[in-house]
């Protein structure tokens, strides 16, 4: 039976191997490059996301709480004036939004593109999430919340600090308060709204967010989840995507940075996928009678 999908056919490697299954196409949060899997019944023999251990855990949790109470001061300061607050700063709101958008493409895009996962640090902490969320997305739904959004804390709370010394005694200082306040609140649920657009369901008021397009939503993400996996790369409100590939942002900059380097994009990426599907394969055939 052929395949009714949006992925194209051309999602084969130079050897020919198919990269796209019916699991892949269909559904992007079952397994790729294998048999059709419940998300909560992975093949284990697929690559998973490392676990943290007790400590790492608990200072996510204090990273998180860290974030959003100066999110809150940022907040209460900018409500502390709204008697003087001027009207035009609220189009800063979706500046913010938008720059929180393309940040996380532009993150996302080079952590998907470049560099390998045996590099020392950035390699086994972000790459390596990156090269497991392809093959095995189903894995990203059973991360704890904290497990989730505690390095993203991490990376903002410095930046929170710097916003809250913004003075708000000008319409400009208030302006820039609160654009940053947009782009930092994105920036900080970048990765919470990220897994919840894998959720078949996320929780109601979610849901909404994703049907006023607020946040990316299910729909939106799936476009991502076909290899090769260059496309769609912004994961907060995704409204950079379509304006980004229209204009073939990505790879009009990865072809620059190929020409100036010689390095091929996702080609760690691509081995990732070749050694999971060797390997799911191996285990396929060793099952059989």
């Amino acid at each position: 039976m052929p395949l009714k999908s949006p992925c194209r056919p051309q999602a084969c490697n130079s050897d020919g191997m198919l990269l796209v299954t019916r699991a892949s196409c269909l559904d992007p949060h079952e397994s790729t490059m294998m048999p059709p899997t419940p998300p909560s019944q992975a093949s284990p023999s697929l690559p998973e996301h490392l676990e943290i251990s007790f400590w790492s855990h608990a200072l996510a949790i204090v990273a998180i709480a860290i974030a959003f109470g100066l999110l809150a001061t940022l907040v209460g300061r900018i409500a502390f004036i709204a008697s003087d607050f001027p009207l035009y700063a609220l189009a800063a709101i979706p500046a913010g939004m938008l720059l929180a958008d393309f940040m996380s493409g532009l993150v996302h895009w080079s952590a998907d593109t470049w560099g390998s996962e045996s590099m020392p640090i950035l390699g086994k902490y972000l790459l390596h999430p990156f090269r497991v969320h392809h093959v095995n997305p189903a894995d990203f739904l059973r991360r704890r919340f904290a497990d989730t959004n505690g390095e993203v804390a991490m990376l903002t709370i410095p930046l929170l600090v710097a916003a809250l010394w913004i003075p708000l005694t000008s319409d400009l200082g208030v302006t820039v308060a609160v654009f940053c306040t947009a782009f930092l609140t994105l920036g900080l649920m970048t990765n919470q709204i990220h897994q919840w657009a894998h959720m078949r369901r996320a929780p109601l008021g979610v849901r909404q967010l994703q049907q006023l397009k607020l946040i990316l939503s299910h729909e939106d993400h799936e476009r991502h989840h076909c290899p090769p996996y260059a496309q769609n790369y912004c994961i907060t409100t995704g409204w950079c995507n379509r304006p980004l590939s229209a204009i073939q942002f990505f790879p009009r900059l990865e072809r620059g940075i190929t020409w100036l380097t010689g390095i091929k994009p996702r080609q760690d990426d691509q081995a990732f996928h070749q050694e999971a599907f060797q390997r799911t394969l191996h285990e396929s055939q060793a099952g059989l009678p």
